[in-house]
């Protein structure tokens, strides 16, 4: 999350630099919120390519991963009581076994 979180930021404010402005996305919508400002032929739009190129990238492992995690978390009898506490999620419940 943190790169992702990175990434998003760089981009903002090199966009900002410029005075265009976008409302707040994160995680896949994020590429589109950058790209309707900037259209077609900016001039960053050489530099923000690749970041979103990137970002996307790191969206779509993320995502992997948390799915990885949920579906190992409903396997666990534990995880799955563990998650029953208020404000307890799959990533603060899961405790993968040591010997794995």
């Amino acid at each position: 999350m943190t790169i992702r979180r990175d990434i998003e930021n760089q981009a903002r404010s090199l966009i900002k630099e410029y005075g265009l402005l976008f409302p707040r996305a994160i995680g896949l919508q994020f590429g589109n919120q950058v790209s309707e400002p900037l259209g077609d032929d900016h001039p960053l739009l050489s530099v923000i390519s690749p970041l979103l190129s990137i970002h996307e990238n790191v969206c779509q492992q993320q995502s992997k991963s948390d799915n990885e995690v949920r579906r190992l978390a409903k396997l666990d009898e534990t995880t799955r009581r563990l998650m029953t506490v208020p404000g307890v999620g799959v990533v603060t419940a899961y405790f993968p076994p040591y010997d794995r």
